[in-house]
């Protein structure tokens, strides 16, 4: 997320952030999503799909914590 450096805009960041959240606690059912970023085409949002991402958040710079760096990364 956004708060994260670098912030998660692919799917396999968010793949990767999910397993190491697994690791931690194994017990909970994570629902991920991916940042939403320039980058984020239909193509990323249909990959995301299939690999079970379920959501793309939006966080407008200076809105939330460490927006306002990540917005000029």
């Amino acid at each position: 997320m956004p708060n994260l450096v670098p912030p998660v805009t692919t799917v396999q960041q968010c793949l990767e952030y999910k397993e190491r959240l697994q690791k931690i606690e194994p017990n909970v059912e994570y629902h991920m999503s991916l940042y939403l970023h320039e980058s984020i085409t239909p193509e990323v949002i249909r990959e995301a799909k299939k690999a079970g991402v379920t959501g793309v958040k939006s966080y407008p710079a200076g809105v939330t914590t460490v927006s306002s760096i990540l917005f000029f990364v």
